[in-house]
């Protein structure tokens, strides 16, 4: 697949390694494409991936350290430049 550089086996591992190590909580991943505007004005076509992780305020300090060393994760493992971030606060009721 020339969008998907990475194999099942790969990704798999980087669950095990990374998102469990830190997220051990869990979350949700979801599988995407895009595409994205190179440094060098080329635009590049691939895979996503999306990751929900939910965490309470009162956690929130340790829960971004952990999203950060995620973050790190990727950038080191996959030479990644960027990689998108985004908080939101919610308000969540049990019925």
């Amino acid at each position: 697949d020339p969008y998907n550089p990475y194999s099942a086996q790969e990704w798999e591992q980087f669950i095990n390694e990374v998102l469990i190590r830190f997220i051990p909580a869990g979350g949700s991943i979801y599988d995407n494409t895009g595409w994205w505007r190179r440094p060098n004005g080329t635009t590049l076509r691939g895979i996503g991936r999306t990751l929900i992780v939910w965490g309470a305020v009162a956690d929130s300090t340790s829960h971004r350290a952990s999203v950060d060393s995620v973050i790190a994760q990727i950038k080191l493992r996959y030479r990644h430049r960027v990689v998108f971030r985004e908080e939101e606060l919610v308000c969540e009721a049990a019925h």
